[in-house]
């Protein structure tokens, strides 16, 4: 019984380990990125990073990149709920 749990554990850990090593290669190697530009952020002490409200940004890249935000700084056009 010991045999099996010690196997298990070992196995449990490993592949933990070898999750959190991928994880962390990812993180170096391929960040995310934001799909929208940095002027269309604001920073707010409670919510740190969000989308400015009532924002309309028409940016030009290898397409056409348009943002709308509402009142509450959420990507529709709905105002209230």
């Amino acid at each position: 019984m010991k045999l099996v749990f010690k196997r298990s554990l070992v196995w449990i850990v490993t592949g933990l380990s070898a999750v959190a090593l991928l994880e962390c290669g990812l993180r170096l190697t391929a960040p995310l990125k934001s799909l929208y530009p940095l002027s269309a952020f604001q920073y707010d002490s409670a919510c740190v990073w969000h989308l400015k409200n009532n924002l309309n940004i028409y940016k030009t890249r290898d397409y056409q990149q348009e943002i709308h935000t509402n009142s509450i700084g959420a990507t529709n056009f709905q105002d209230g709920f």
